[in-house]
């Protein structure tokens, strides 16, 4: 059985890498205590990924867009 995965980012901010550490040790705990939350828009299923990521492209997605397959 071989598994494949992919990732599609759809902003990519590399100026502020070098700031990353103080993002994680200031955002990290809201997240965990539930301050921070991270949208979600996602489908089920791998059939409906072109869809889903037509959506991505024009803007009609809320948050991190994922397609979820089993």
């Amino acid at each position: 059985c071989v598994r494949a995965w992919a990732k599609i980012l759809g902003l990519v901010v590399l100026e502020f890498e070098g700031r990353r550490q103080d993002f994680v040790r200031s955002v990290a705990p809201r997240k965990a205590n539930g301050a921070v939350k991270v949208p979600e828009d996602s489908a089920r299923g791998l059939e409906h990924a072109p869809t889903h990521c037509c959506r991505l492209v024009r803007g009609e997605n809320r948050g991190k867009a994922l397609v979820k397959i089993n």
